[in-house]
Formats: C-alpha cells, structure tokens, sequence
C-alpha cells in the first residue's frame, strides 16, 4: 500500500509493507520523505493499514518502530 501526494508543491512519499498472517495484521517498512515528516502521512497510512484489516477480520496489528517513529504509533494506540 503507498501513499503518494502532491503537497505544497514537494513531492511526498509515505510507504509501508504489510503482512497479514495467522490473525496478525504486520505493518513494515513505514517510511516518509524527510520534507514531508511531521504533517500526518504515515499516520494516515498506518490507519489505512489497520483499518483494512480490521475489515478483513484482523484483530491484533504489530509493528517494529525506529525511535523517531514511535510518537507516531503511540499516539495511535499500540504500546510497548
């Protein structure tokens, strides 16, 4: 799943990996160009993540998390 906009004239790019398995929706690789970060695309694209499983009858999402991410994740529910 990508996440691609044109925005304020910088082109940005949020991506993730996700993988569902054994009733576990895995979120990988979640990434955003420098000059994009800190305006809610990888929020966006990790609930869009999260809401397409949970659509698919996925209860329990994982992740890895750099640190400079884990505001992002915190803020959006999972915990350590």
């Amino acid at each position: 799943m990508t996440f691609p906009k044109l925005y304020e004239s910088i082109r940005v790019s949020s991506q993730s990996h996700n993988r569902l398995d054994a009733g576990v929706a895995g979120i990988y690789y979640v990434a955003t160009l420098p000059k994009a970060r800190r305006q809610g695309f990888a929020t966006a694209l990790v609930l869009a993540a999260l809401h397409k499983a949970r659509a698919l009858k996925y209860s329990v999402g994982t992740l890895q998390a750099l640190q400079m991410g884990v505001n992002v994740y915190t803020q959006i529910g999972f915990q350590e």
